[in-house]
């Protein structure tokens, strides 16, 4: 992708996470991966995003999502398997 194809709001996928674009700059742009409550009672904001920061050369990695409506397909791309975990054994 270059930088003209990125538009805010713009639902995103990079290394299997899916996003949506929240900021876009010629140095770099960010897409919200989590967002939940806040749980702050002195927070100026209602929620609380986590955001990922994607520099320009890793923007011909970045896919335009077409179909982001699979709540299954988000908690995929969110999952990231431990490949030393031992298995439990109770």
């Amino acid at each position: 992708m270059q930088k003209a194809d990125f538009k805010i709001g713009l639902t995103i996928k990079y290394d299997n996470i899916i996003g949506d674009v929240q900021f876009v700059s010629d140095d770099y742009i960010t897409f919200c991966v989590s967002e939940r409550e806040s749980t702050c009672a002195h927070s100026l904001h209602p929620t609380c995003k986590v955001a990922m920061l994607v520099y320009p050369h890793q923007w011909e990695d970045c896919t335009v999502v077409t179909n982001n409506n699979s709540t299954e397909d988000a908690m995929l791309s969110m999952y990231q398997a431990q490949k030393y975990r031992p298995l439990d054994t109770q």
